[in-house]
């Protein structure tokens, strides 16, 4: 059983969670099972244990590579509950340990021991307690940006969280981001998605619903033509970007432009703008999203008072039937670009 007082021991635990142990040994340690559970090997995302306040990381190996807390899990280094200390007072704190502290503009990261403390808010509120602490094994993040791992840079991954509170309610709409918004209004969960191993979190009751549209129709071109170009705006309330795709029959490859994003590192994002993967896996990660869409559309029993619109929908299914497969988190094997 899981201690509930989680203890650092730099580069090699904390508390029962220990560094390069595999998934499922370190599962073993909780009685509960994951949130959301990545259910076949792969780098990122991890298991979230949001009651306990635990999000644990691991490397494409499935070994594990850190973990993540935010309250209410208790976080103990050197006799201090860090989760209980305002950025400020733990920057003070951890300079005196280790004077070559590396900050960025929402985290301070030590090298020495393992250890990043965030807090997008610290500029506003700077005696509030901190919003959570990563602590790694050796390694596993880069010096100089405090970035995943460099040797499983260039991935792409897509884990849709669970979709609830769907109810036939037979409204009609007059565009596909109404119905969605309306539709998707009581879901509590997220999408993410890891770009270069930096997860990116989309809102099922805002984000999904503004750009579903866009993805839908860069999705079916590059299911539909094995050559093209495509690029696309991606904007909701909470998230902007511009992707820019090429790809032939095996591979594509996207570059993009970021402009904001929930936990604003839009720069270290575009230090790592580029990803290229074969053409069949990059369309693999978005089938379950997909299915989940027309799935929660078909359950709402909403109609489309628009023609473009209802047009979309008639293009989603289709798209959905050509991708073959699920993403890396719902198969045993993928399909590797060798250059």
């Amino acid at each position: 059983m899981l201690k509930t007082e989680h203890h650092i021991q730099p580069y090699k635990a904390v508390g029962d969670i220990v560094f390069n142990r595999t998934r499922s040994e370190n599962r073993q340690q909780f009685e509960i099972k994951p949130k959301t559970p990545a259910v076949v090997e792969g780098g990122m995302p991890g298991d979230e244990y949001e009651e306990l306040g635990i999000y644990v990381m691991y490397d494409k190996y499935n070994r594990c590579a850190g973990a993540e807390f935010f309250r209410p899990a208790r976080v103990f280094f050197e006799g201090k509950n860090l989760l209980h200390h305002s950025y400020n007072e733990l920057f003070d704190f951890f300079k005196t340990l280790d004077p070559n502290l590396v900050e960025g503009p929402i985290e301070f990261t030590s090298y020495k021991y393992g250890i990043s403390v965030f807090d997008p808010d610290h500029w506003e509120k700077p005696t509030h307690a901190c919003e959570w602490i990563a602590v790694f094994r050796e390694n596993y993040f880069n010096r100089k940006i405090g970035v995943a791992d460099p040797e499983i840079f260039s991935t792409f991954m897509i884990q849709p969280g669970f979709v609830e509170g769907i109810e036939k309610e037979n409204k009609a709409y007059h565009t596909l981001t109404d119905a969605f918004a309306d539709i998707f209004r009581r879901n509590k969960e997220f999408m993410v998605m890891s770009w270069n191993s930096f997860p990116i979190r989309f809102d099922y009751k805002s984000d999904v619903p503004a750009l579903i549209t866009p993805w839908i129709e860069m999705l079916s071109k590059l299911s539909n033509e094995n050559l093209g170009n495509h690029s696309v705006l991606l904007k909701s309330d909470n998230f902007e970007a511009t992707w820019y795709l090429s790809w032939d029959f095996n591979r594509v490859i996207i570059s993009a432009s970021w402009n904001k994003i929930p936990g604003n590192y839009e720069t270290v994002l575009n230090q790592f703008d580029s990803v290229k993967m074969h053409r069949s896996e990059f369309l693999y990660e978005w089938k379950i999203l997909l299915q989940q869409c027309l799935q929660a559309f078909k359950d709402s029993g909403c109609t489309l008072t628009q023609q473009d619109d209802n047009a979309l929908i008639k293009k989603l299914e289709a798209v959905e039937k050509r991708i073959e497969s699920g993403g890396r988190f719902y198969r045993t094997e993928t399909l590797e670009l060798h250059y």
